[in-house]
């Protein structure tokens, strides 16, 4: 199978990274390509991707892909138009970019077998996938890792995964679930993802919109606390007055949760997320959302908030 990781972000260039060096062990595995812009793209065209895991207690692992070993592109049109087809299209793009990423993705999938798999936190980019390509095939994923682009040094495109506590998990399976089985090809994926070192745990009863809605009631309400507070989570957890406002915010997006066919995440999943945050969360660790903020770049905080303040609009939740 052919993937294309799309988005030279902190997710794209984990799972990039990854897949790349595990299709070089085994070629049967995977063919894999990256689609990037701009000085992403000329950096892994003329010194290829480094990919730098930092460990705690320093002993850091670095995963370096060679430029001929990774297929750079600047669109999947390209790839398309060089007479290329895509098994699977995974979007590691900011949310508000999925419309226009999965049209771009459309064009070079398999006819009959491609599928798009979202990664974004929230639980909005599969339907803006939907919206943007009707019939179009899907996975929804949910990505579970600190990972972010680190354009300090030179040479190679360069990214960092903070290893610890938080583990790397990349979720995926159909967003409307027939069964409690995966899918032909959410199995096909998941076993090619668990070789490359990635740990892909299945979702509960096969579904994913219960665990795009899990993930929200952490990612919705830690980011833009965090960005409100311009302060990392660990700061935010450990101070009374952020720790409360964060916890409130989570009880919302589990409560609207209720209101979705298949969503609810269950009682009491907002204060174990806290506690959990509590006993797990290092000095530093920051979601996107606050980075972005901080350093003056567009982020997702519209995507998030706004989009679950639209749906409980129209559900008459206030």
């Amino acid at each position: 199978p052919h993937i294309v990781v799309v988005g030279a972000g902190g997710v794209g260039c984990w799972l990039a990274a990854l897949l790349a060096t595990a299709s070089q062990r085994n070629p049967n595995l995977a063919r894999v390509s990256f689609v990037a812009r701009g000085r992403a793209l000329e950096s892994l065209r003329d010194h290829g991707l480094r990919f730098t895991v930092k460990d705690p207690d320093g002993a850091d692992q670095t995963i370096s892909v060679e430029p001929g070993n990774l297929n750079a592109a600047p669109s999947c049109a390209a790839l398309a138009e060089a007479g290329d087809k895509a098994d699977y299209v995974i979007l590691g793009v900011k949310t508000w970019q999925v419309a226009d990423a999965a049209k771009d993705a459309a064009l070079v999938l398999r006819e009959g077998g491609g599928c798009i798999v979202t990664t974004q936190n929230g639980v909005s980019a599969p339907y803006d996938v939907q919206a943007a390509c009707p019939g179009v095939p899907l996975l929804a994923g949910v990505a579970k890792v600190i990972a972010f682009r680190d354009d300090t040094q030179g040479g190679p495109l360069n990214a960092v995964r903070m290893a610890g506590a938080i583990p790397d998990v990349l979720m995926v399976g159909e967003m409307e679930a027939t069964s409690s089985a995966p899918s032909q090809r959410t199995a096909l994926l998941r076993a090619i993802l668990k070789e490359a070192g990635v740990t892909s745990k299945d979702p509960e009863d096969e579904n994913m919109l219960r665990e795009l809605w899990r993930k929200a009631v952490m990612m919705c309400s830690m980011g833009p606390v965090c960005a409100l507070a311009r302060a990392d989570v660990n700061t935010v957890v450990r101070t009374p007055r952020t720790s409360d406002m964060l916890l409130a915010a989570m009880q919302e997006v589990a409560e609207l949760s209720k209101h979705f066919e298949g969503a609810y995440v269950g009682d009491g999943v907002a204060e174990r997320t806290l506690g959990y945050l509590k006993t797990t969360v290092t000095p530093g660790g920051c979601p996107s959302t606050c980075r972005d903020i901080v350093c003056g770049r567009p982020s997702e905080i519209r995507e998030f908030s706004g989009t679950l303040v639209k749906m409980g609009q129209e559900k008459g939740v206030p």
